[in-house]
């Protein structure tokens, strides 16, 4: 059920998300990489999600939910589909 029973049809699937206290190297973070660009804007889709193009890689998706928070041109936000066959670009941009 939901906080204010509303919802009868809501259930509590046991799911919880908190900030890692370790990167994927074993070394302790506050789970959060905080990233230097020089990009305003990332007008690529998926550019934000590489080093290379001024973005920042993210983690391991098996073991990580990775959050991207940046100047998208032209959306809200955006998430991979579960199907994504690229690894590298799971996750959420907002």
């Amino acid at each position: 059920m939901d906080a204010d029973d509303t919802w009868p049809q809501s259930a509590d699937t046991e799911i919880e998300f908190c900030l890692s206290s370790r990167d994927p190297f074993g070394d302790a973070t506050c789970g959060i990489t905080r990233t230097y660009t020089d990009s305003t804007k990332f007008k690529r889709k998926q550019s934000m999600k590489y080093d290379a193009s001024r973005g920042k890689s993210g983690w391991d998706r098996s073991q990580y939910l990775n959050i991207w928070v940046c100047d998208i041109d032209g959306l809200l936000g955006f998430a991979t589909f579960p199907n994504n066959p690229n690894r590298d670009e799971d996750g959420v941009v907002v």
